[in-house]
């Protein structure tokens, strides 16, 4: 989350700074895990409540909420705030939407895992495997990464041959309108 909290002295002492994923939540955008295999077991429960609800409880006191739900809430809130007669509903500081922030609705996920086994890494539990589709992406062929390294590096080569020949040439026409 983000804000501060007093300490002893009156100064703040602790802040809040919303992470990856909770901005990713936020702004709707892709969120990439790279190593999910590797994350720590109390990190697993939180994404995938994320992950499935779209819901997720910050340090700072919000509470992310998928954006129909949040809708649903909202519109419940004012239904029994402002239904009750005049004077109601004035004032909405209090009220608690204003710990609820809905996840933007363009927010998605990828996230790349190497299995566990054979390889080092532990296996995704079943939960949080069942949140993504598998595909699974083998190493190209050796001979195949050195034909790319070879023609990416002639074109290298070629690319800088041509930027000198046309430096020379604009220094040459410089030289002669000096004269």
């Amino acid at each position: 989350g983000t804000g501060t909290g007093a300490g002893a002295g009156g100064g703040a002492s602790v802040a809040f700074a919303d992470q990856p994923p909770v901005r990713a939540a936020l702004q709707g955008r892709l969120l990439i895990l790279d190593g999910l295999e590797k994350a720590e077991r109390n990190v697993l429960p939180t994404l995938n409540n994320l992950l499935e609800n779209r819901e997720m409880n910050l340090d700072d006191g919000r509470f992310l909420v998928g954006p129909e739900r949040y809708s649903d809430l909202t519109v419940r809130e004012e239904d029994a705030v402002g239904g009750g007669g005049e004077g109601k509903g004035e004032s909405s500081s209090s009220s608690s939407s204003s710990f609820l922030v809905p996840v933007h609705p363009n927010f998605r996920v990828v996230a790349l895992a190497t299995p566990a086994p054979p390889y080092p890494g532990r296996s995704l539990d079943p939960p949080l495997r069942s949140r993504f589709q598998v595909r699974r992406v083998d190493d190209p062929p050796a001979e195949e990464l050195y034909e790319d390294l070879l023609s990416s590096m002639r074109r290298e080569a070629s690319a800088a041959a041509a930027a000198a020949a046309a430096d020379e040439g604009s220094s040459d026409s410089s030289e002669e309108e000096e004269e």
